[in-house]
């Protein structure tokens, strides 16, 4: 896992060369780029990325510089969360995670009241975001969100709250792209 961000600076490349072959007319080698990107996104499960990289691809395929230039901006935008993301996952190596319990998944609504109370909470610095972080964190046992479940329970408890908010940002995104694909 130490090797995550590593593949996502390659990830960043890749944005990056698709920019220049589609400045330099190489339309082959930066949909290959692009296609390859998405490939990657999908195996680890970035939907948002999977879907941008998608979009650029389609926009070099048809030669439509716009949209070529809009899905770029937008990968760029759903590329930096994750690799925050995956900085998390790899500073965060060392825990392990029983993943042995089965869990009833509570609904998207529940969870998202859930994480806007919360984010409430930590933007108050109110003390009580301990408990309600622990009823979250009950509710989102069966959305595979362990690793940045035990980041923001360790931030909340160090009262360390705007580096808690960020986190919590993350996992608000990751509930909002597997309710999409769902």
């Amino acid at each position: 896992i130490t090797e995550i961000p590593s593949e996502a600076k390659i990830e960043a490349q890749m944005v990056r060369a698709s920019s220049i072959y589609y400045d330099t007319n190489n339309f082959e080698e930066a949909q290959r780029a692009a296609h390859t990107l998405k490939g990657i996104a999908g195996t680890i499960g970035a939907l948002s990325v999977q879907k941008q990289a998608g979009n650029l691809e389609l926009a070099i395929k048809n030669n439509q510089k716009e949209l070529f230039e809009s899905a770029l901006e937008k990968l760029v935008v759903v590329l930096l969360p994750l690799f925050e993301q995956l900085k998390l996952v790899a500073s965060s190596n060392s825990e392990q995670v029983d993943d042995s319990e089965v869990h009833i998944l509570e609904s998207f609504e529940t969870v998202s009241e859930k994480i806007a109370a919360l984010a409430q909470l930590l933007e108050e610095m109110d003390p009580d975001s301990e408990e309600q972080t622990e009823d979250l964190i009950s509710s989102l046992k069966g959305y595979n969100q362990k690793v940045l479940l035990s980041k923001l329970k360790k931030q909340v408890a160090g009262f360390e709250y705007d580096e808690a908010q960020k986190i919590l940002d993350l996992v608000k995104q990751n509930i909002i792209d597997k309710s999409e694909a769902d």
